[in-house]
């Protein structure tokens, strides 16, 4: 993370994949195969086009059987590693929704997040719907996600999580 400050938001860290970039050249990654998710516009200051702006996840005790904001995201991380790197880099994420139900697999797509939106509600359900379950949940409460997949850890209430996805270089 690197502290920024600015007029509109104070001082806030923020996260410069470029700085990534530089250190991972070697095994591929760069703005041709990177995408970073997160609930804060802010925190993509320096790549603008890498960034994915996602819902917070709060108060897990009431939502947690009704958010499908990362079974939805892995669909779409799914869908866009399989476009070529000048599709990808074309992509405007701010409106990944809308484009996983055009380009994406349309409402079949959305039946498969249905799906398996039940079968984690059901798995919940056998567990006792105990705290801490679901896919790609640590404790706490956030919203996030991981590399490629779209299924990761969570952070504090409200963070948001790093991802990847995209064209293989």
């Amino acid at each position: 993370m690197v502290t920024v400050r600015s007029r509109k938001h104070g001082v806030y860290d923020c996260k410069p994949l470029p700085l990534l970039w530089s250190k991972l050249a070697e095994h591929g990654y760069g703005p041709h195969n990177t995408l970073m998710f997160d609930d804060l516009r802010r925190n993509y200051v320096f790549n603008p086009r890498q960034g994915l702006v996602i819902r917070p996840f709060r108060k897990s005790f009431r939502s947690r059987a009704t958010d499908r904001e990362l079974v939805k995201l892995k669909h779409y991380l799914l869908a866009i590693s399989k476009l070529e790197q000048a599709e990808f880099e074309k992509l405007d994420h701010d409106r990944w929704e809308k484009w996983l139900r055009r380009e994406g697999g349309g409402r079949e797509a959305l039946r498969e997040v249905e799906r398996e939106v039940e079968g984690i509600k059901a798995a919940l359900a056998g567990r006792g719907g105990g705290e801490g379950g679901g896919e790609g949940e640590a404790g706490g409460e956030g919203s996030g996600g991981g590399e490629g997949g779209g299924e990761g850890e969570a952070g504090g209430e409200g963070s948001g999580g790093g991802g990847g996805a995209g064209p293989s270089a």
